[in-house]
């Protein structure tokens, strides 16, 4: 008989010693890889970043915007968090045949924006610089609906905007896994 109890003792603690085991393994590898963050408007700022100082400068520019016009949370509810860790940047030479290249020129950087329950670029922040100027502005997947599209045409506005949404959502699902 004492035997037996024994026996059960030891398969109960064998039992209880793995199940702890097993949850703390399970805690861990949850929350490991998924930095915590203090709020959404935190979250907005500091998820899918890298280390790079162009990306720097940029969200803090849109920080200084947002304590001005306090857009993030509308902007997380209607399209997402932003990828910035996907930013697109083209680089134009306004005047071509001059040397300045910093007063002649203008960067655009495209952050695409991403639903967390969704695989898809619905909307991209559109940074443009210049030595003297910043523009700021939002562009939406359903302004497609409002382009012209002509029959008669291989590239109109349209077409160019839904090709330019491909190449975000391409660029954003290439690298989606290489975090």
């Amino acid at each position: 008989m004492k035997f037996k109890k024994s026996i059960y003792y030891f398969i109960f603690s064998l039992i209880f010693l793995i199940s702890i085991n097993s949850c703390k393994k399970f805690e861990a590898s949850q929350f490991s890889n998924e930095p915590l963050f203090i709020n959404s408007e935190d979250k907005f700022f500091n998820s899918h970043r890298t280390n790079d100082s162009k990306e720097n400068a940029i969200v803090n520019y849109v920080k200084k915007i947002n304590e001005k016009e306090n857009f993030v949370n509308n902007a997380i509810k209607q399209i997402g968090f932003p990828r910035w860790n996907k930013m697109v940047s083209t680089f134009i030479k306004t005047n071509p045949n001059s040397f300045a290249s910093s007063e002649d020129s203008s960067n655009t950087y495209y952050i695409p924006f991403v639903r967390d329950s969704q695989n898809f670029v619905n909307a991209t922040l559109v940074i443009s610089t210049t030595n003297t100027d910043t523009l700021f502005r939002f562009k939406y997947d359903w302004q497609y609906a409002q382009m012209q599209n002509s029959p008669n045409s291989v590239l109109d506005s349209a077409e160019n905007f839904a090709i330019f949404f491909m190449k975000l959502i391409k660029q954003f699902l290439d690298t989606k896994n290489l975090k």
